[in-house]
């Protein structure tokens, strides 16, 4: 068993703090930890879709056929204006069987702005940005990156 921080790192601007949602979809793809076969597409995970084995629902290795349970650990984390430019852990994942290899952001995050704003945000095209009524700025998130880190 392994597990995973999914780190993010992001310019905010004018925003207080960006966090998934509670049911946000996390895409990615993944690799066997036994044979090493690749996911050819993504495929999401939520806390609503955990994999259990052996009595619930079971992902397989199409190669060698070993069960694979990937589990969302909650809460998640926000990363805040604080961490912007640094990269900081938003949720973890407990992997057995299988590696997650590649992750895409999607929809599925809220963000909040300077004076309490909220904002639903969708990172499929990296940046992005909105307009704050109450503070009469733009506020957005750029240079979006993450990584995936090995945590105990």
């Amino acid at each position: 068993m392994v597990k995973l921080s999914l780190l993010i790192k992001a310019d905010l601007d004018h925003l207080a703090f960006i966090a998934p949602d509670a049911d946000t979809r996390f895409y990615i793809k993944t690799a066997c930890s036994n044979c090493g076969e690749k996911s050819e597409k993504f495929q999401y995970i939520s806390t609503e879709d955990t994999f259990l084995t052996p009595n619930g629902k079971v992902a397989k290795c199409k190669a060698c056929k070993r069960d694979h349970n990937i589990e969302i650990l909650p809460p998640f984390k926000r990363y805040t204006a604080d961490h912007s430019g640094s990269f900081s852990p938003i949720a973890t994942f407990e992997c057995r069987g299988v590696d997650i290899v590649e992750y895409e952001p999607r929809a599925g995050f809220s963000a909040e702005g300077e004076k309490g704003t909220s904002f639903e945000v969708d990172l499929a095209a990296g940046d992005w940005s909105d307009y704050d009524e109450k503070t009469s700025e733009s506020v957005g998130i750029y240079e979006f990156s993450h990584k995936f880190e090995v945590t105990k």
